[in-house]
């Protein structure tokens, strides 16, 4: 079975990279959306591929990712999920996800998600920073 571990927008990974593109200090808010956004569609791409490969294994795959709400089918789907998690007060996932992605309310975090489930990455070239 595979395992994906990553760090999404890794700080240093991207204070690295920030550096290599010739800036000097830390890298501004937009440049670590952009890794972040970059990182978690190529994550999300990686599990969807293995889903592809390995069908039978889709429940396995998905549901021991570090990033689950990155792989749902569709942005249906996660809308589903996302709400659900939204109208439970008394789950702490809402809380969670908020301050793990770094946004300040459910309507920024929806937009974040939906901007990771943009099918138009998957194809051509990669993004480049």
């Amino acid at each position: 079975m595979m395992r994906i571990y990553c760090t999404l927008a890794d700080k240093d990974l991207v204070l690295e990279k920030w550096q290599e593109n010739g800036h000097a200090g830390d890298p501004d808010v937009a440049f670590m959306q952009a890794c972040f956004l970059h990182d978690a569609k190529h994550y999300r791409k990686c599990h969807l591929d293995m889903v592809n490969i390995v069908p039978s294994h889709r429940n396995a795959i998905c549901s021991q990712a570090d990033y689950s709400e990155l792989l749902y089918d569709d942005v249906a789907a996660l809308d589903k999920r996302l709400d659900e998690i939204i109208a439970d007060a008394s789950n702490n996932s809402a809380n969670y996800m908020l301050s793990h992605y770094e946004v300040v309310d459910a309507d920024a975090l929806r937009t974040l998600f939906h901007q990771v489930y943009e099918q138009s990455s998957f194809f051509g070239t990669e993004d480049s920073f």
